[in-house]
């Protein structure tokens, strides 16, 4: 099929990318191309691995991928090459080599201008073992003949700079509706998804669930990642996803009351309402928990404002206005987990000298 942009002409075509890669003079393996970024050994056996049907969907996950690679990769047949398109009744031929002495003139007519992982996977080299060289695998091809340097140049970034990637929140929705989501990803979406809902949740209404834009809204996959960091999740994992929703509601809330703060504000949200601000907080609970444990406590609201209100008072309050403190310690993710450990070193000393337990029985020894 003829096509035309700007006065350039170029053609699409369905071939079997084991006949169309046996003609490019592929490049050494992590080598600097002109108009191709360095290609991987590992991202093309991955894809190899993937066409063959031998890859899950996604890691940690059973379920396995059929091999589909619906993505068009985009040629150039070289001017002084073999290849050739030739037009006969009405129809655009694409002439290719017929026998061994052919194949070998023609070698190195076909350029990869983009897809060369996918084209590179179908090499004798790297095709898997259970990707039988009978099965038949079409694909959709660009050609473009004769392209000049800077053509060339102008295909390699828009093919790469101004593509935009699919929000990876949107992929985690679709990989949960495809049921390919480990049981651990399952389980922590449906927990993030009951929290975005549910009124007693203090972050109802703040977290991107499906993409879409929300100002100063906190994305699922942030939210994820700080539930697990601070092991939030791993220590409510056991409980049904209703009890993880109250427990960590009652936590948040007395937050909010001893620091007068919302989670779910988005309107310019203080520190300890932002993403890091949230993991500050989440880091601590390990500590809060077993602070009450060790008190025989339970982990209701008033409990744990109790203890909040000694960190506020003893640790966080000594900050001040104090902003080159607040930067170094809430503007990194290093930094908010260094001040999370700090803060729970502090006041799990508070507390043992307070409740008078104190003793070290490895002290004298």
């Amino acid at each position: 099929m003829e096509l035309e942009q700007k006065g350039k002409r170029f053609f699409f075509f369905v071939a079997d990318p084991r006949d169309i890669i046996a003609e490019v003079k592929i490049a050494n393996k992590d080598k600097v191309q002109e108009f191709q970024r360095p290609w991987t050994e590992k991202r093309v056996k991955d894809i190899s691995k993937y066409v063959a049907g031998k890859e899950p969907l996604k890691k940690g996950t059973s379920k396995p991928a059929r091999g589909f690679l619906p993505t068009v990769p985009i040629l150039n047949l070289k001017a002084d090459g073999h290849i050739k398109i030739e037009r006969k009744d009405g129809e655009y031929y694409l002439l290719f080599p017929e026998n061994d002495n052919e194949k070998k003139e023609c070698l190195g007519d076909i350029e990869i201008l983009d897809g060369q992982h996918r084209l590179i996977s179908f090499t004798q080299k790297y095709r898997n073992i259970d990707f039988k060289d009978s099965e038949r695998y079409d694909m959709g091809f660009i050609a473009f003949q004769k392209l000049t340097r800077e053509e060339k140049g102008e295909l390699f970034i828009v093919t790469n700079e101004r593509v935009e990637k699919v929000d990876r929140n949107v992929l985690q929705n679709m990989m949960e509706w495809l049921g390919v989501l480990s049981d651990d990803d399952r389980k922590i979406y449906n927990l993030i998804k009951k929290l975005n809902k549910e009124d007693i949740s203090p972050l109802k209404g703040r977290i991107i669930i499906e993409g879409g834009k929300l100002v100063n809204g906190l994305k699922l996959l942030q939210v994820q990642r700080v539930l697990e960091k601070s092991k939030v999740y791993d220590m409510l994992k056991d409980f049904d996803v209703e009890k993880q929703v109250k427990v960590i509601s009652n936590y948040l809330r007395a937050w909010e009351d001893v620091f007068d703060i919302k989670f779910n504000n988005r309107r310019k949200p203080k520190t300890l309402e932002k993403i890091l601000g949230l993991q500050y907080v989440l880091c601590i609970y390990p500590c809060i928990y077993n602070i009450l444990n060790n008190r025989k406590e339970t982990l209701n609201e008033d409990n744990v404002k109790n203890i909040v209100n000694n960190i506020k008072i003893n640790i966080l309050d000594k900050l001040g206005s104090d902003n080159n403190a607040k930067k170094a310690f809430f503007g990194s993710d290093s930094g908010v987990t260094g001040f999370a450990k700090k803060t729970s070193d502090e006041i799990s000393k508070y507390y043992k000298e307070m409740d008078g337990n104190t003793f070290d029985p490895l002290a004298d020894i």
